[in-house]
Parts: C-alpha cells; structure tokens; sequence
C-alpha cells in the first residue's frame, strides 16, 4: 500500500501466491485499499467535510490492521477458492452470471477474435483474479443475487428450448442484459480514479492469474501479464453496452432510477476517461 512501491503495471512478472496466507495477505491489503479509495472519493465529493489529511492519518491505522483481516481471510480460503473454480466454463450453470458478463470482454480473447497475445491479447488468465475483484467491488450478497436471477433466466429458457438451449439465447436475453447492465453499473463507481483503479485492478488480477494454456492461448500464454493498456481495452469492451445505453436520454434516465444520479454521473466519468485513453468510442 506504500506509495513508494512501483506501479502495479511496471512489476517484473512474478509468480502467484500459492499458499491460503499469502492468498489471504494479498486480499486483506486489497480490502484495505479500496476502502481508503472510497473514503477518499467520498471526502471529495462531500467538499472536504473529510479531507485528504484526516483520510490518510485514518490510512495508517488500517494499515495496522491488515494481519488481523489476514487472519480472517486465511479461515474463508475455501470460500476463495470456489471464485477460482468460478473460471472453469463447466462451472457455468451454477454461475450463469459469471457467463454472462465474461461474455462482454470474451471477444478480446485469442480464438475469439482477440490479437494473439504476443501482440497485446487478452488471456483467460485474468478469470480468477477478476472475479476476486468484482467480489470485493460488489460484495458477495450483490454477487449472489446477480446469479440467482440468471438461473432464474437460464431456468426459463431451457425451459422453452429445452435440449436445443444454446447460450446464444441467454446472451440475447433482454431480461440477462438488463442484470448485466446494472452489475457494470453499480461496479462504475469503484473506477472513479482511473489511474489509482487501474494499479489497484493490475495487482488483484497479475497475483491471481490461471495456469498458462499454451495449447489453447499459444506460447505467450507462460509468461503474459496483464498491463495498464491492456486494462483500458477491458474496460472499453466491459462498458461497451453502457456507453450505447447512455447515448441517449432514456437510457440514462434508466440507470439513474436504479442506480442514483451519483452513479449515472461515475458511468459518464469513467466513458470519459476511457475515450480520453483511446480506449472508448
């Protein structure tokens, strides 16, 4: 958490922490993390009812906090590795949401139509660690919701098609764009600061990525890392369906009525941000 550390994307490649202690440390610091980035942008949106300094001095005190949130991760591990197993496809019925909006950066993937992944690709890698990310961005109630409303979608189309269900349907879905619509929305506001966001979802994602597939993501597949450029272009593809939902007046009204004009305004921001990387149309 120390500013003195190099930015998240600029790390040499490293292994990933294997054990449930380092596993646990790297999630109670990300805990940690976050929280202050919120308190942070809440302090700046209130005027400074809170400022900066008081933020920060409240800063190092959860600093000393973090072995004893390590303790408590360290006795949910199992918990940590089901969002592993998450990244398994034949995982899919039990986490129809996980599908669903795997899908909307799915196409930056090598074989999906993404760039081969020496030239800058996509690795299915980063299933793991993203799925941490949104768990820790959205809170495992939220998560939990979003799926049981997608079983009760796939429910209803197999249902209808019975053995002929492709997942084509659920993509097309209005009812499941509607879940993932809100699920990206209520994440906007977790990636107000893009540049702080982006060291943040680096770290999270480079010390949780899968074992290398070489066979089916080619040699580059052993030794790739996720970088701040490639983060952009995920988050472009993740907001894609967002960014055509507020181009226009009713959409935007729909986001507000579920999610409060704070977070219509975070969605608009970050749309910004991404076009002012090259990464949004």
């Amino acid at each position: 958490m120390s500013d003195s550390n190099p930015p998240a994307g600029e790390r040499p490649p490293q292994t990933s922490p294997t054990s449930p202690k380092e596993q646990s440390r790297a999630m109670a610091e990300a805990v940690i993390g976050s929280f202050l980035d919120r308190l942070e942008a809440e302090a700046e949106r209130r005027g400074g009812s809170l400022n900066i300094a008081d933020i920060r001095a409240i800063g190092h005190e959860f600093e000393k906090k973090t072995e004893a949130l390590q303790a408590v991760f360290e006795t949910s591990f199992e918990k940590y590795v089901q969002i592993r197993e998450r990244a398994v496809w034949n995982q899919a019925r039990q986490y129809p949401f996980d599908r669903l909006i795997v899908k909307k950066f799915e196409p930056l993937f090598p074989g999906m139509g993404g760039r081969d992944l020496r030239d800058g690709g996509l690795s299915r890698r980063i299933l793991p660690g993203f799925f941490l990310a949104m768990n820790l961005m959205l809170g495992d109630d939220v998560i939990e919701d979003y799926q049981a409303r997608c079983r009760a979608i796939i429910k209803r189309l197999q249902e209808k098609s019975g053995d002929a269900f492709e997942w084509d349907e659920a993509y097309d879905d209005p009812e499941a764009a509607r879940v993932t619509l809100d699920a990206v929305a209520a994440m906007a506001s977790y990636f107000g600061n893009l540049e702080k966001r982006s060291a943040w979802f680096l770290g999270i994602i480079n010390d949780n990525l899968a074992p290398p597939n070489t066979a089916r993501e080619g040699e580059g597949s052993a030794t790739w890392q996720f970088t701040k450029e490639g983060f952009h272009q995920f988050l472009a593809a993740l907001f894609a369906d967002v960014r055509e939902t507020m181009k226009t007046e009713g959409g935007r009204l729909t986001i507000t009525k579920s999610h409060g004009g704070e977070a219509c305004a975070a969605l608009w921001d970050i749309l910004e941000e991404l076009k002012a990387v090259g990464a949004g149309g």
